[in-house]
């Protein structure tokens, strides 16, 4: 099953839309500027985004598409209050405007030898893109944030579930008085 190019283009009155697995294709223009589109379940059986099938979304908030291998020509442009896209390991393209004008986005994970089109990521000024492709930093550092490596993410979350295990020793732990930066107590316990 699929759903036609066109076929929700402009419709302002659709706020949520459930696609079951069963749709294997989304044409391009799709969603294009439905203006209070929210949230969207993602078929896990489509395995590409179309050129502007989302485009102009500007309600948009996040976006499921870790099965995706192809993200078309202003897939997500001007989707201004998009904060999170989650991105399949195995994306082989991101193309020209993809995500142009995406200002909530915060954060991406692009992993491995992706191509990125012109303009893939412009006028996103919050976003941070962590990846462990070279080609993808020396590109793309002008247009976002930052663009850092992939192993900084792992070590920030690394850093961030030693907190919360500090946090929870704290709270078990009732007889300890002092606590390090290593998360010990006076004791080395």
């Amino acid at each position: 099953a699929s759903i036609g190019s066109d076929t929700f283009c402009g419709c302002t009155s659709l706020t949520t839309i459930k696609i079951p697995d069963s749709v294997s294709a989304i044409g391009y223009d799709a969603f294009n500027e439905c203006d209070n589109l929210k949230s969207i379940n993602f078929p896990k059986s489509a395995e590409e985004v179309s050129d502007r099938t989302f485009d102009g979304c500007q309600s948009l908030k996040e976006i499921d598409i870790s099965n995706v291998s192809y993200i078309g020509r202003r897939a997500f442009c001007d989707c201004v209050s998009l904060e999170y896209v989650k991105l399949s390991d195995n994306l082989d393209e991101i193309q020209t405007d993809a995500f142009y004008g995406c200002e909530s986005l915060r954060e991406l994970i692009i992993k491995g030898d992706t191509f990125v089109g012109d303009w893939a990521f412009a006028m996103c000024d919050n976003l941070t893109i962590y990846t462990d492709s070279e080609a993808i930093k020396d590109e793309w550092e002008s247009d976002v944030k930052a663009v850092k490596p992939l192993s900084s993410k792992n070590e920030s979350f690394n850093r961030l579930l030693k907190l919360k295990i500090k946090e929870d020793t704290c709270c078990v732990a009732s007889k300890t008085s002092y606590i390090d930066e290593d998360g010990l107590d006076a004791n080395g316990v």
